[in-house]
């Protein structure tokens, strides 16, 4: 019984694991750069001189979040934002903004071909089916053994029994 047991627990586990690749996955990013370096003599001077730095410093911060989600049938659907900022000595010495940019993306991924979801949750389906005959297994040898104690108990009786009537 104990190693049917456990072995319907490892199966129940696996069928777990299969069913885990259809939650939801979350993912997350984040980047940030600079690049500081000196003007030389061939770019420090511009046709207009309050611009000139003896400098370039600039920087870029990138982030990104999302959402994906497969489904049993094959579909998978995801969303994503992403935003970035740049910002440079250069603008602020031209009077400008540090430039942002955002981009809001959504994803659909359809299987074109005739049942290809089938290929992705076969491992679900099997590991579930797989979970059913362990435990149907357990079931066997949980009622097979209350069988063999009742034949045993009965066999023990009419042993008994003969001895008594032997012995009379």
């Amino acid at each position: 019984i104990m190693i049917s047991t456990a072995r319907l627990d490892a199966i129940k586990g696996a069928s777990r694991v299969q069913r885990g690749l259809f939650d939801y996955t979350a993912n997350a990013q984040i980047g940030f750069s600079r690049n500081t370096s000196p003007n030389n003599t061939l770019n420090s001077y511009t046709t207009v001189p309050e611009l000139y730095l003896p400098y370039t410093d600039s920087s870029n911060v990138n982030s990104q979040i999302g959402l994906t989600k497969l489904f049993t049938n094959g579909i998978a659907i995801n969303l994503s934002a992403q935003h970035n900022t740049f910002n440079s000595n250069l603008l602020d010495a031209q009077g400008l903004m540090s430039q942002n940019t955002g981009l809001l993306t959504f994803q659909v991924v359809l299987p074109l071909l005739k049942n290809s979801g089938n290929a992705v949750s076969s491992n679900l389906r099997a590991s579930e089916i797989e979970a059913q005959a362990a435990k149907d297994d357990l079931e066997f040898v949980v009622n097979e053994m209350v069988l063999n104690s009742a034949l045993a108990y009965w066999d023990y009786l009419g042993k008994t029994k003969l001895l008594e009537i032997a012995n009379n």
